[in-house]
């Protein structure tokens, strides 16, 4: 009986128990449903807030506004008093600013936009609410993640205490409190006085006699700069106080005239540039006036420095014999030099931004100098051809040149004014530098020479550091401008013609040389010296900069001892000059001797090193006949020399050892023949020349020494000797230096021929490949280098029995291709060319190589150039990586191309027909591959860089009006139609091209005629949308991106395509026919309200406005092309184009203020 009444139990309570259970679920599954539903919600409202779309700017309160009028337009300034930002904004720009009260979105606010001004403007509007956040306008703070994370980085990378200290002492600032109360009481104090017309007229009478009377006691030679009596060190001290008191008066006259317009000063004080001390002012503020006062400020520092200098000097020079006027006329130095350096357009200082705003042309600088450097001369040009003086040039289809206009546009006037007194102002700041060495500084140097101990070790020290800095400093931008130089040569196609070039040099030379003609006697042999100084820098710069590319091979060994003779001989040059500018006298004359012979000896080595590696054996009888000769010549020379030093008492050890160098420097001479004959053929003949020359010279120039002593006119001819000596080893170094750089320009193009087979292909590609390596070397070393490289290959090639012979360069491929295998063919080509590389290398070394192995592989047609890399690179030490590029360009190239909305269409087949026809174009900064007017035959890719694109109106004034980046392109029109080029294209950095000829295009659009018919018609749809002001607020990138949106439709006549009343979310354009819009269409009051064309557009308000249409639009009578844009699109394209509006902000020079520049370091000396 209990077992009976047990188990109902236990049911009864497992029942209980499944209920609660069940009960429990449901109310889990309740809340997981209610959980879901708020997590939904939740994303979508961060979606919604992270949609850019969406966001909604809100000005903040309490920024100040300022309308202002330029000679061109009304613009305003935006300034921030908690932030201390300025903004300076268009009356477009104003308008937008005004409606950003936190209702309206980024989507309301181009509607407006577009209400108001008739044009999309998704880029400005994008610009103009980052900006106004950068500059905190907005109550939404700036959120600058990557800057965030760069600083995390930078803390936690190890820093050196002495890195630390550096930081410290760039830009170290000291501000200085509550400084605009202070400086407006001065101003009401007194200050205001200084800006009365009677105190501006006596400060221009002190400024102008003060003036007279400076260079009146710097003539006279009343006081000395660095010395106070015969202190020096006291001298310098009162000269640094000089300074800082100079500065601080100019940085006074900033604020001061600031606050005399009414403007805050609200930063200022005193800071570390460079480790200098310095006083700064933030004047900013005054951007809230007109051009006026903002010129009044900025003049206000140097009419302060020529006030200060004058009135000093004036006191100086009145009372000469009172104890402070030494160091009154140390302050107008430092007065008149700050004027000097402020006014300096060069320096982005007063002078230059009282310029600029008195012009009303930013960058004005950089302008200029790009004018002057590349359009002047086809201006001038033009200009006298206009007139006859010059004959005029026929034009050429596919001219290079633009046609230009025969008159200066107001801009173009002012940039050749600007850049020419540049150029003028620099000769003339050199000139006072030097008249101010003479005079002052290589007077006081001088003397503190002669006490000799601890002065000369301070003349060592501090000139040899002052040495080593200026001469690498100099040397680099020697190299720098060579290879700039270099660059213009070969884009005029001179750097082909040696002997031009070496005219060229040759002229230049003696145009410096017969400068000294013209100079004062006392300056002519200091000129000289300082020249044959300065030359001989130059060539040492070229020496080690063409050292580099022998980077490997045995001739690396001969340039790093004709640099080491450089060397030797730059302070034998540097020690007479100084001599001569009354610094150092004598100057060491057994030093000068001892570097002298040294140089001799150095010489001897690097031609023993040559005479090694130049094929002996190839050494013809006349060669061995001339080097006799100068064996014999060099005994016949020495011997009279030894006997004039013993004619009178026994020779030193010293001189008979100098006598043994000249000796020795005389058979180097005569090892260096077969060198010389070696490279005669080759880019480097002319170079050996002029060094050979040369050092006969300085062979000759040593031995005339000798007799010197006893002769002393013979130092005339010495020392004109030495210039010539180094103008010629300057012309040698430069000369060989340029013909590596040549080398990088030559690249064979082979045309690609149909293969049967795989194999076929590889073997053309080899000998291809081949041919113009080996052309490449012959070209650049010589014939005798490469016979020798092509001996040694045929005797290999028997030994190895690879089956390929060479013959001068070119391939004679025996293999049997339908016996043997492509791994066999591939293992053969593979040990040719490892071979030959070996042997090139020995003798060119690795920085030629490789320009060379890359001119022959981009030189191949793109199937050659797959085929090589996949089959024989890759497997190579020097190919693989060659191979692995190869293979990421073609992926690069084909990513680039997809994403174009021109080839977005294209197929497969058709993306590679197109990367194998394309070409690389390499532009440096500043130059323009296509001009405006030019007959278009190329089409344009932007792979790496940045082009500006250029466009001048009808006044002959170029504008910028667009900036490409990588993927971004142009000439499309060129390529379809050989349409000239809207605009002129250049290049903003170094940048890399991808050409597609129209040649090459016609020909793929032959064998693909739906590849044409796409390109054709993506083409049409960007000219027409570029032809609507609705489109005019888009860049001409961002129109060909938004015509890849729009979809063709045919609209017949009558059809509806947008009916009153119903919501429509598209947008169309007409491309072909017409359209009617009716009102009140099938009513009594039906009428036709417009017809629309070709280039119209309708359905505005649906896309932009979210609002029913108020008409019916329908097709034509002859029906109707449209292109339709649906508003998901649009939105999608805006969400794309959201990232441009950084680039853009970057290019427009109104967006920020650039003066930030100008703060703190105006009066910095």
């Amino acid at each position: 009986m209990r077992e009976d009444g047990l188990w109902p139990e236990l049911d009864e309570r497992v029942a209980h128990l499944s209920a609660r259970n069940t009960a429990l679920w449901q109310e889990l599954d309740a809340g997981a449903s209610r959980q879901s539903t708020s997590t939904s919600r939740l994303w979508d409202e961060l979606q919604q807030k992270g949609d850019p779309i969406h966001f909604r700017p809100r000005v903040r309160s309490g920024v100040v506004i300022r309308r202002l009028q330029s000679h061109a337009s009304r613009y305003y300034v935006l300034k921030n008093p908690q932030a201390y930002t300025y903004l300076r904004l268009a009356e477009h720009e104003f308008f937008l600013w005004r409606l950003m009260d936190g209702t309206r979105s980024l989507s309301a606010l181009m509607t407006a936009y577009f209400q108001k001004y008739h044009a999309l403007a998704i880029s400005l509007v994008c610009s103009l609410v980052d900006g106004l956040r950068d500059q905190q306008f907005l109550t939404a703070k700036p959120v600058k993640v990557y800057e965030q994370v760069q600083e995390a980085l930078e803390r936690r990378r190890p820093e050196r205490w002495s890195e630390r200290a550096v930081h410290w002492l760039a830009g170290r600032e000291f501000a200085i409190s509550g400084l605009d109360h202070i400086l407006s009481a001065v101003y009401r104090a007194g200050g205001w006085l200084f800006f009365t017309a009677p105190a501006l007229i006596v400060f221009a009478a002190i400024a102008l006699m003060g003036l007279l009377c400076f260079f009146l006691a710097l003539r006279q030679g009343t006081f000395t700069l660095l010395k106070s009596g015969n202190s020096l060190t006291l001298g310098l001290i009162l000269l640094w106080l000089a300074n800082l008191l100079t500065i601080f008066l100019h940085e006074c006259a900033h604020a001061l005239t600031t606050k005399h317009f009414g403007r805050e000063v609200h930063r200022g004080g005193f800071m570390l540039y460079y480790g200098l001390p310095a006083f700064f002012v933030d004047t900013m503020d005054i951007w809230m006036e007109d051009k006026g006062p903002r010129i009044a400020v900025s003049a206000a520092g140097p009419v302060s420095d020529l006030i200060v200098g004058g009135m000093c000097s004036l006191l100086a020079y009145a009372f000469p014999h009172w104890a402070l006027s030494p160091f009154l006329y140390k302050v107008a130095f430092t007065a008149y030099l700050g004027v000097l350096l402020n006014l300096n357009p060069l320096l982005e200082l007063d002078g230059y931004f009282l310029l600029v705003d008195w012009l009303e042309i930013p960058m004005l600088r950089q302008r200029s100098l790009a004018f002057v450097r590349t359009e002047l001369w086809n201006k001038v040009r033009t200009w006298l051809q206009s007139r006859g003086l010059l004959p005029a040039q026929p034009a050429l289809p596919t001219s290079q040149e633009e046609p230009a206009a025969t008159s200066f546009s107001r801009e173009e006037r002012i940039f050749t004014v600007f850049g020419l007194l540049s150029a003028a102002y620099t000769v003339v700041a050199l000139w006072l530098a030097l008249y101010f060495w003479q005079k002052q500084l290589g007077r006081a140097v001088s003397e503190l020479w002669t006490r000799g101990g601890l002065g000369r070790v301070l003349v060592v020290v501090i000139g040899g550091a002052l040495t080593v800095v200026g001469g690498w400093t100099l040397g680099s931008q020697i190299v720098r401008f060579l290879g700039s130089v270099a660059d213009w040569l070969a884009r005029q196609h001179i750097l082909e013609h040696d002997r031009l070039v070496a005219g060229l040099l040759l002229g230049c030379l003696a145009v410096l040389s017969g400068i000294a003609l013209l100079l004062p006697a006392d300056w002519r042999w200091a000129y000289l010296l300082t020249l044959t100084f300065l030359l001989t820098l130059v060539a040492l710069s070229a020496a080690l900069a063409a050292t580099r590319y022998y980077a490997g091979s045995a001739f690396q060994g001969v340039f790093l001892a004709l640099s080491m003779a450089l060397l030797l001989l730059l302070p034998v040059h540097g020690l007479r000059a100084l001599g001569v500018w009354y610094v150092i006298d004598p100057p060491w004359p057994s030093v000068v001797i001892v570097l002298n012979k040294l140089v001799l000896l150095v010489v001897l080595v690097a031609a023993i090193l040559a005479f090694r590696r130049t094929g002996l054996e190839l050494v013809t009888t006349g060669e061995k006949t001339l080097m006799s000769l100068l064996f014999i010549l060099a005994l016949v020379a020495v011997l009279p020399a030894l006997l004039w030093t013993t004619r009178s008492s026994t020779p030193t050890l010293g001189a008979l050892l100098g006598l043994v160098a000249t000796y020795c420097a005389m058979l180097g001479l005569a090892l260096l023949i077969p060198t010389l004959f070696a490279f005669s053929d080759s880019h480097f003949g002319l170079g050996w020349n002029f060094l050979m020359v040369a050092i006969a010279g300085l062979v000759a120039e040593d031995l005339l020494r000798v007799y010197a002593p006893g002769y002393p006119r013979l130092y005339t001819i010495v020392y004109g000797l030495g210039v010539l000596v180094s103008g010629g080893l300057a012309c040698g170094c430069v000369l060989i230096y340029l013909a590596h750089l040549r080398a990088a320009y030559r690249r064979e193009e082979w045309p690609l021929v149909e293969a049967l087979s795989d194999q076929e292909r590889r073997r053309d590609a080899f000998a291809h490949f081949y041919a113009t390596l080996f052309t490449q070397f012959r070209e650049v070393y010589g014939w005798r280098l490469a016979q020798i490289i092509d001996d040694r290959l045929d005797v290999t090639a028997v030994t190895a029995n690879w089956g390929v012979m060479v013959d001068r360069g070119q391939i004679r491929d025996t293999l049997p291709l339908d016996s043997v295998t492509i791994a066999d063919q591939a293992a053969r080509y593979e040990e040719v060319l490892n071979y030959t590389i070996d042997m090139m290398d020995d003798s060119a070394g690795r920085p030629f190589l490789r320009r060379a192995i890359q001119g022959a592989h981009d030189g191949l047609p793109w199937q050659e150039r797959e085929v090589l890399s996949r089959h024989l690179l890759q497997r190579t030490p020097w190919g693989a990586d060659l191979s692995q590029d190869f293979e990421s360009t073609a992926g690069d190239y084909h990513y680039l191309l997809r994403a174009m909305p021109l080839f977005a269409d294209a197929d497969d087949a058709d993306i590679e027909a197109l990367v194998a026809a394309l070409r690389t174009l390499r532009v440096k900064a500043g130059r323009a591959f296509a001009r405006q007017g030019q007959s278009g035959d190329r089409f344009f890719l932007v792979r790496f860089g940045e082009v500006e694109v250029w466009q001048r109106d009808e006044r002959g004034e170029e504008r910028l009006i667009a900036e490409l980046h990588r993927g971004d392109y142009c000439g499309e029109h060129a390529l379809l139609h050989g349409a000239p080029y809207p605009a002129t294209y250049r290049a903003a950095v170094d940048s890399e091209l991808l050409v597609l000829a129209q040649e090459d295009f016609n020909r793929l659009v032959k064998s693909r005629f739906q590849l044409g018919e796409q390109v054709q018609q993506a083409a049409e749809v960007v000219s027409l949308l570029n032809q609507m002001p609705v489109f005019a607020g888009l860049t001409h990138m961002q129109i060909r991106r938004l015509a890849h949106q729009f979809q063709r439709r045919e609209v017949q006549p009558d059809e509806v395509l947008i009916t009153q009343g119903v919501r429509s979310d598209t947008f169309y354009v007409i491309a072909r026919g017409t359209l009617i819009v009716i009102g009140e269409r099938g009513s009594p009051q039906e009428r036709i309200l417009a017809r629309l064309s070709v280039g119209e557009f309708c359905g505005e308000i649906g896309l932009l406005l979210d609002q029913p249409p108020i008409a019916t639009v329908v097709g034509g009578e002859e029906g109707a092309t449209v292109l339709s844009l649906s508003r998901h699109d649009f939105d999608l394209f805006v969400r794309g184009n959201l990232g441009v509006s950084r680039r853009l902000e970057q290019v427009s020079s109104r967006r920020v203020i650039d003066t930030r520049r100008k703060l703190g370091l105006s009066g910095v000396v």
